[in-house]
C-alpha cells in the first residue's frame, strides 16, 4: 500500500518560510509562521516509512502522533498564554485513518 503525499505537499506549501518546531516524531511536521500578519503554528500528520509501528508507515494516526499533536498544541499555548495575541493552530489533516488496537501499539 502507498501513502499520499498530499499533507506533507500541502504543509510545506503553507509553512514555506515558517521556524520548523523539532523534538517530535518524525512523522509529525510542526511550523510557527506567520499568515498575513497573524501568528500561526503549521501541524500536521504525515507517512513516516521508517516508523517502528507498521501502520503509522502510511500516515495513519497513532499513539505516538496524538501524543505528539498534543505537545505541539500544549507548547504552543503555554508560550502564548502571556501575550496578548494567541497564534492560530492550522492543521493540515489528510490521512487514510486512525491505527487502532493492540496491533500497532504491541
Amino acid at each position: 500500500m502507498s501513502h499520499s503525499q498530499r499533507g506533507l505537499n500541502w504543509f510545506n506549501a503553507l509553512s514555506a518560510g515558517a521556524s520548523e518546531v523539532t523534538g517530535l516524531p518524525a512523522s509529525l511536521k510542526v511550523a510557527d509562521g506567520l499568515v498575513g500578519e497573524q501568528r500561526v503554528r503549521f501541524v500536521a500528520v504525515i507517512a513516516d516509512t521508517n516508523n517502528r509501528f507498521p501502520r503509522a508507515r502510511q500516515g495513519e494516526v497513532g499513539l505516538l502522533e496524538g501524543w505528539g499533536l498534543a505537545k505541539a498544541v500544549d507548547d504552543a499555548i503555554e508560550q502564548d498564554r502571556e501575550g496578548a495575541e494567541k497564534r492560530a493552530l492550522i492543521a493540515i489533516v489528510d490521512v487514510p485513518s486512525q491505527a487502532y488496537g493492540r496491533r500497532e501499539e504491541a
